[in-house]
């Protein structure tokens, strides 16, 4: 009997990505341990020949390391850098964060000659891929970066962004897996880099002003802790009620998909407003959508033809006490509907007027 292709027995944080994956492949002739492919939003987990020749303790440890990828938004970050020299930064800053075990074939920061002497201090990937040698050592790569590869589709951008928020959210002790007790070099440190790039300003404006927004019927004592992941971007748990919103997304173009899709991943990755909805429009209006289904919202804006009545879509897309997040450039072709009844928040691009309630300047 062949053995599965994941261990039965995987840690939380595993679990969480794994169910984020559609399909999972071999794929024995991978450089590598482990590789991803994304399209159109649609996850495929490679399994490479290193990973499928391994007991589970190391399957384990590979899909640990795998997921610190994500988490980390090393594959988005890579940019036009060359893949396999920032593969071995990216490495080297998750050995260094204790995300999983470190055997001696790994990388680590002190095996990475920096181009003026000495090695690479720890440093972010970006900082880090600047100082690397010209012609480092020949290391043993992991093969996550070299192996993967996901289209510029707004649903794929959008899935990373959630993926990585959600394990955050989630799994905050992520960053201080120590696994040393599992064998191998004991490296876990639970070290901190400044890894994950901060939302744009705008996002974490519009997520402040909901969180503070109550329904007066969810009124109650109330406290929020510090985001565990995230102290410094997002906004922590609160124990007081669970807001939600809906979100009027503009089809017209006005908001850029990389935007948009950073947004959603944002809202979706909030605990308190996970549930949120989404309506696209231009001269009509789709059905609700859940804020984690971005396939269906990217499937919607493709739908539309063109056209924006952002009166039409007020009127027929508000609920009473649900506050409103509009996507828009607020350029109506039938003007405004009249304020809503809870919170309502313009998050516009360009310089046309917003007709009232709370108005964030998208850049």
């Amino acid at each position: 009997m062949s053995k599965p292709l994941i261990p039965k027995e995987v840690p939380p944080a595993v679990a969480t990505f794994l169910s984020f994956c559609d399909d999972i492949v071999k794929l024995p002739v991978l450089d590598g341990r482990l590789g991803t492919a994304m399209k159109n939003g649609k996850l495929t987990l490679l399994l490479g020949s290193s990973y499928l020749e391994a007991d589970d303790e190391q399957r384990v440890d590979d899909l640990k390391h795998e997921v610190g990828h994500f988490v980390l938004c090393h594959t988005q970050r890579c940019g036009e850098r060359d893949k396999r020299r920032f593969n071995m930064v990216c490495d080297a800053a998750i050995s260094f964060q204790g995300i999983c075990r470190v055997l001696d074939s790994d990388i680590t920061f002190e095996k990475l000659l920096c181009k003026n002497g000495g090695t690479v201090p720890p440093t972010p990937p970006e900082l880090a891929y600047d100082l690397l040698a010209e012609d480092p050592p020949p290391l043993v790569i992991c093969g996550s970066l070299t192996n993967s590869s996901s289209d510029d589709s707004p649903a794929t951008k959008a899935k990373l962004a959630i993926i990585g928020a959600t394990i955050c959210v989630r799994h905050p002790d992520l960053l201080k897996m120590l696994a040393g007790n599992m064998g191998g070099t004991e490296a876990g440190t639970g070290r901190a880099i400044s890894e994950i790039p901060p939302p744009p300003p705008w996002i974490r404006e519009v997520l402040e002003y909901l969180l503070k927004t109550t329904r007066s019927i969810d009124r109650r004592r109330s406290w929020r802790r510090e985001h565990r992941a995230l102290p410094d971007m997002l906004p922590g748990l609160s124990r007081s009620y669970t807001p939600s919103c809906i979100v009027l997304f503009d089809a017209s173009g006005s908001i850029g998909e990389e935007l948009a899709g950073q947004f959603l991943g944002a809202l979706a990755g909030t605990p308190e407003l996970a549930n949120s909805q989404v309506r696209v429009f231009d001269t009509s209006l789709s059905h609700p959508i859940p804020v984690r289904d971005i396939i269906r919202v990217c499937e919607a804006v493709k739908e539309k033809g063109g056209g924006t009545l952002i009166k039409k879509a007020g009127l027929e897309g508000r609920e009473s006490s649900i506050p409103i997040v509009w996507l828009t450039d607020a350029e109506s072709g039938d003007g405004f509907a009249p304020p809503h009844d809870a919170v309502e928040i313009w998050c516009v691009s360009g310089s046309a007027p917003h007709p009232h309630g709370i108005r964030i300047q998208v850049e």
